[in-house]
């Protein structure tokens, strides 16, 4: 009998793992969006910013139809 190592880290959620991070800049007033959308939709920064993402690429994808 073999025993499975359980893998250590944070578990993959959704289809692929998110092991790239980005670092940037925002002002306060973004800031405050943000967390005001966050707070509102009850999901973190990295899926607001992440839905974002997809809304954008989405409407180009439209557009170059």
């Amino acid at each position: 009998m073999s025993k499975e190592k359980k893998k250590m880290g944070r578990p993959i959620v959704g289809d692929e793992p998110k092991d790239i991070q980005i670092k940037f800049r925002i002002s306060k007033t973004d800031n405050g969006k943000l967390k005001k959308i966050s707070k509102i939709t009850k999901m973190n920064k990295s899926e607001v910013l992440r839905n974002g993402i997809d809304i954008q690429y989405n409407q180009l994808e439209d557009k170059n139809k």
